[in-house]
């Protein structure tokens, strides 16, 4: 995919900023930031943090990195009370000034537990993180990396307690930690002689090149979800995958009338060109794993759709237990992706009797209506859409993505932000 942008760029002349990434969920985005580091290509995350800068990720890479060093003091602070196990602010002041005084590092102090000031939960808690960091040093030297990143954790219950949470919040970030291992199996797939050593080098690589550069064009990567309201000359439709797009969760029913409504909004966020993709064989729970095209390929009128020699593409007749003249999106989509009716599709610029654009003045609006979701109009960034809120009264901050500038955070009273709807 990052070598095609490369081909759009070059034969069409699309700019980065022209271009959008689509996928159902936020641990997606890993492998296309890593694709684009690869490659040079710039590009911005719109309502969300990059994989590798994510809290969980953060986490678990430091446990690894504990592994591999365990006088890394920024991994031990970061990950000693991580989940939580009774080492509170107070106890962990104590254990630093009793190193800085013996002037030895924290690991150091973290051995001796028992000789130092504190109460005796946090002692056992503390004996308890030092034989786990130890154990997973031994299972390390056997040589498997993601058997030993299962098995701490496993032993610190990491995992265990995001999935007990039982939270949407908690479930997209244990999603994040299995697209970690997933990260890490391919890893040591593509590296003969692999080490965790070298696998937290090329994190730490990536991690350096996360930040973007203010201002320059980027590729847009994002969720459906957030994608609602924008649109982009160029699309990418990610993850066609029967279990991910329709989304399927363990022990759920999918709601796939949900999911359909969501490829359909996605379709729409093109302008001029859309390219559907899906993976032969996905990296599941560290294992790989062939893959089942997405029912909604079967759905699309195979007269609109390409493959990229430029034959028709294939669809199973009947599958999924549903007849095709079943299917009350089918015509929608048809309609949607045929060339002479892409006019319909609402350009940047464009207005007609049935499209307005209505911007309406300062003064008739206040701070409650700058909503989510809500598009607006800046003088210097152009139009967007508020994709994040925070704080109150005169403190209201706003997070707005700017299809020609990227994000922005901006102080709602200084902003001179303009509704248009």
């Amino acid at each position: 995919m990052a070598r095609h942008i490369g081909m759009l760029r070059m034969n069409k002349g699309y700019r980065p900023s022209d271009i959008a990434i689509l996928y159902r969920t936020n641990y997606q985005s890993r492998v296309f930031e890593d694709a684009l580091r690869r490659k040079n290509v710039n590009y911005q995350l719109v309502g969300g943090v990059s994989f590798y800068q994510r809290k969980e990720v953060k986490d678990v890479l430091a446990y690894l990195k504990m592994m591999v060093n365990p006088q890394d003091e920024e991994s031990l602070l970061r990950i000693i009370n991580e989940p939580a196990r009774g080492v509170g602010a107070k106890s962990l002041q104590t254990i630093i000034q009793e190193s800085r005084r013996h002037e030895r590092p924290v690991w150091e102090t973290l051995q001796q537990i028992q000789n130092v000031d504190l109460y005796k939960p946090a002692k056992s808690a503390i004996a308890d993180f030092v034989h786990i960091i130890k154990a997973a040093q031994e299972k390390l030297e056997e040589g498997d990396l993601k058997e030993a990143a299962d098995f701490i954790l496993n032993k610190t219950s990491y995992l265990t307690q995001l999935v007990e949470e039982n939270t949407h919040e908690s479930l997209g970030r244990r999603d994040n930690v299995l697209e970690l291992l997933n990260a890490i199996k391919y890893f040591e797939k593509e590296h003969d002689d692999a080490t965790l050593t070298d696998f937290l080098q090329e994190v730490s690589l990536v991690s350096d090149l996360d930040k973007m550069e203010a201002g320059k064009p980027a590729v847009t990567l994002m969720s459906i979800h957030a994608s609602k309201g924008l649109e982009f000359p160029v699309v990418f439709i990610t993850g066609l995958e029967e279990g991910l797009f329709p989304m399927k969760r363990q022990d759920d029913d999918v709601d796939i009338e949900e999911e359909r409504r969501l490829f359909y909004v996605a379709i729409t966020r093109a302008e001029k060109e859309l390219f559907l993709s899906h993976a032969k064989s996905r990296y599941k729970f560290g294992e790989e794993k062939r893959m089942i095209i997405s029912r909604f390929l079967d759905e699309i009128d195979p007269n609109v759709v390409r493959t990229e020699t430029g034959a028709s593409i294939n669809q199973r007749k009947g599958g999924f237990g549903r007849d095709k003249s079943d299917n009350p999106f089918r015509d929608a989509f048809s309609d949607e992706l045929k060339p002479e009716n892409r006019s319909r599709w609402k350009k940047p610029g464009s207005s007609s009797s049935s499209s307005r654009s209505v911007e309406y003045d300062d003064q008739s609006v206040t701070a409650g209506d700058f909503q989510v979701g809500v598009k607006v109009f800046h003088e210097k960034f152009g139009k967007g859409k508020i994709i994040a809120k925070e704080g109150g009264q005169e403190k209201t901050k706003v997070t707005v993505f700017f299809q020609q500038a990227g994000q922005k955070k901006l102080l709602l009273r200084f902003a001179k932000l303009r509704i248009v709807s």
